[in-house]
């Protein structure tokens, strides 16, 4: 199973709490598993902060670009 974005981590949390209740998991089991689920969502998520920042750095370095008054001559 692929865990690339959260949606399938969702679905894969969802899988782990029914195998845990069925009994077909044990719930040390389950709990590791949950564990290791978040901590690669919040690295996910993370990353997608990055990418937007990145982004909207760089749009913002664009309109600099573009603009014909330096820093120190813009108003406050």
């Amino acid at each position: 199973m692929r865990l690339n974005n959260p949606r399938q981590i969702r679905r894969f949390l969802g899988r782990i709490l029914n195998e845990i209740y069925e009994g077909t998991m044990s719930e040390q089991r389950g709990k590791a598993l949950a564990y290791v689920s978040q901590v690669l969502l919040r690295a996910i998520e993370t990353d997608d902060i990055e990418n937007r920042l990145s982004a909207l750095e760089s749009q913002l370095d664009a309109k600099d670009s573009e603009c014909p008054l330096s820093a120190g001559d813009r108003p406050a």
